[in-house]
């Protein structure tokens, strides 16, 4: 809808209905059927279209959330991705269940606050699960209370949840989450204005006992503050002139080099040097199965063993560590 009434024009228009002063049309739709009508003000539900990098750092945090689980449960995970949403942040208070645990973080180097929401169920069976029980939940789940143990132990469960989060910002920016306090009431929750926009990351999460949706909520400022980063990132990043790279590596490909192999090495001095005739025997320390350097242009790159190839004096290459071997020392 392109305009949206406010809580008092509702109540006014309700009220001049019921007392016949505003006319209502009575072939607007077909007798029987409900006619759609939205009081939410219009906010573009598609928030991938202004930050497309969202599918991406979702994605990511599905992944890294379920490699968490299983590192922390080692039982059957089932970690999916659902929907990323755009609305107004009194009415995601509003939407809040009964016993669910409200966890603020900081993301730095983000300004601002973010908001990860733990269904009641999906902590009772996380606490049970981690105790070493079948992962139990209660019948009066949506009305009972963590105890203050149980509260302590699943804030580090979101902490490591929101690491998991962090790490999908890692293709764009290196990003830090530090747990701030644990809310139960969701009045007490002060994230952003009441009108304010916030952008959600549902995530499906199921651990054995049923699937329980796990929602991550960003005020828009966050993910604004976030884009200037990725921006400024990005600027930092150099051009890669890939022609020049491909060319550089085709220069060097073709590039003749000189490739030897150190048979020994022997100390002498002059006068033993100047008294050599033809026929002298030099001894030399390394054996024929010793391992030899083989230099390329004088650096020792490979090691290998001297031998006889169809007819002709060849080395056989071994390995790539000739840099370990000092032949003569």
């Amino acid at each position: 809808m392109a305009d949206a009434l406010t809580r008092e024009e509702i109540d006014a228009m309700l009220r001049g209905m019921a007392d016949g002063e505003v006319a209502v049309e009575a072939d607007a739709s077909p007798r029987g059927e409900a006619t759609p009508v939205s009081l939410v003000p219009d906010r573009d539900e598609n928030p991938g279209r202004r930050f497309p990098a969202l599918a991406l750092i979702h994605e990511r945090f599905v992944r890294e959330l379920n490699k968490v689980l299983l590192q922390l449960f080692e039982a059957n995970i089932n970690v999916d991705r659902k929907d990323t949403f755009s609305i107004d942040f009194l009415t995601v208070k509003n939407r809040i269940a009964p016993g669910t645990v409200a966890s603020l973080f900081t993301l730095a180097p983000f300004g601002g606050e973010v908001l990860l929401l733990l269904p009641p169920a999906l902590s009772f069976e996380m606490v049970d699960r981690l105790f070493g029980g079948p992962g139990r939940i209660p019948p009066d789940v949506g009305e009972r209370e963590l105890s203050p143990i149980s509260l302590r132990t699943v804030e580090g469960l979101v902490s490591r949840m929101m690491e998991a989060f962090a790490a999908g910002f890692s293709p764009l920016v290196e990003v830090q989450s530090t747990l701030v306090r644990s809310e139960t009431n969701p009045m007490l929750l002060d994230l952003a204005g009441a009108n304010e926009s916030v952008v959600g990351f549902e995530t499906d999460v199921d651990l054995g006992a049923g699937t329980q949706r796990l929602t991550i909520v960003l005020p828009q400022t966050v993910l604004e503050s976030a884009r200037a980063r990725f921006n400024e990132s990005k600027a930092l990043i150099p051009r890669i002139d890939r022609n020049w790279l491909g060319a550089l590596r085709g220069a060097v490909e073709l590039t003749d080099v000189v490739l030897s192999a150190d048979l020994g090495r022997l100390e002498l001095t002059t006068r033993q040097v100047l008294s050599l005739r033809p026929g002298d025997v030099l001894h030399l320390s390394t054996r024929g199965e010793d391992a030899l350097p083989i230099r390329v242009e004088g650096t020792p790159l490979m090691t290998g063993v001297a031998g006889v190839s169809r007819g002709r004096n060849a080395v056989r290459i071994l390995g790539f560590d000739a840099a370990e071997l000092h032949l003569g020392d």
